[in-house]
């Protein structure tokens, strides 16, 4: 759905433990020209994407970001297959003095 623009899904740790999204992100990262995305909308239920206005089924034409804190092994193999992994370490040094120069640009007084 939201055609040519970058879909971020950060702090993406628990979505890993649902099966249902697991398979909606690895149509949505296929390789394929056309990424149709689809799910089943039951009878007498709704889901928070029916709610949200997306079709049952539709070509993802979006860019796709995963940030999580879960490490190689904890991700979907087949959904880890379809990605650019970068992993972003810090020391705590590092950490404290990047959150320092951004403060400073935040709050220049």
């Amino acid at each position: 759905h939201r055609n040519d623009k970058v879909l971020v899904l950060d702090d993406f740790d628990s979505g890993f433990a649902n099966e249902d999204l697991v398979n909606i992100l690895k149509a949505a990262s296929d390789t394929y020209k056309d990424r149709i995305i689809s799910y089943t909308i039951y009878k007498d239920t709704s889901t928070d994407l029916e709610l949200a206005g997306v079709p049952p089924k539709f070509v993802f034409k979006a860019k796709l970001v995963l940030i999580t804190n879960r490490k190689q092994d904890q991700i979907d193999k087949e959904l880890f297959s379809r990605m650019l992994p970068v992993e972003v370490k810090f020391t705590n040094e590092q950490m404290f003095k990047l959150i320092e120069k951004n403060m400073k640009i935040l709050h220049p007084h």
